[in-house]
């Protein structure tokens, strides 16, 4: 059973996806949403993947486990919007090829972030940490934003 079956309680994908309808403006800042606006997104992306999967062969490379990866929902947040952009947006006559190509450019940060990780079509790994655990590299960089942050307070705004 795959990730996204497992957490959807075997729910299949329907046999030719079709894209959702889109959602308002651009992607998502996912810690941002209430809850319920979480869920309505969530469902949207989840469906426009499988489409994005299936209709582009890129399942190789998308592995089934992508919700558990932070980097992979930014990364499909982010192309999903361009996509509803160009697709459900105005109509310029280059913005589909302009897609085309930031397609190619995800495809190719894609490989580049999947070559270090050790999920694939049958197999999840749960991600590592990403800050360091060590303590006192964590109060350096805790100390370094929170110096950050008072200085671009302190600034004079324009």
């Amino acid at each position: 059973m795959d990730y996204i079956t497992g957490i959807t309680g075997g729910i299949q994908p329907p046999a030719n996806p079709t894209p959702p309808p889109p959602s308002d403006g651009p992607a998502p800042i996912w810690a941002e949403l209430a809850p319920t606006d979480a869920v309505v997104r969530w469902d949207e992306l989840e469906v426009w993947v499988r489409w994005l999967v299936e209709r582009f062969r890129l399942g190789p490379l998308i592995p089934p486990c992508w919700p558990a990866h932070g980097w992979a929902v930014e990364e499909l947040s982010a192309l999903h919007a361009a996509w509803n952009g160009v697709y459900r947006g105005p109509g310029f006559p280059d913005g589909p090829p302009g897609w085309m190509n930031v397609l190619a450019q995800f495809v190719g940060r894609i490989r580049t972030i999947w070559a270090d990780q050790v999920c694939g079509q049958y197999q999840h790994e749960e991600p590592g940490q990403s800050w360091p655990s060590d303590p006192v590299i964590t109060r350096v960089t805790t100390d370094l934003i929170a110096k950050d942050l008072r200085l671009r307070e302190a600034s004079p705004r324009e």
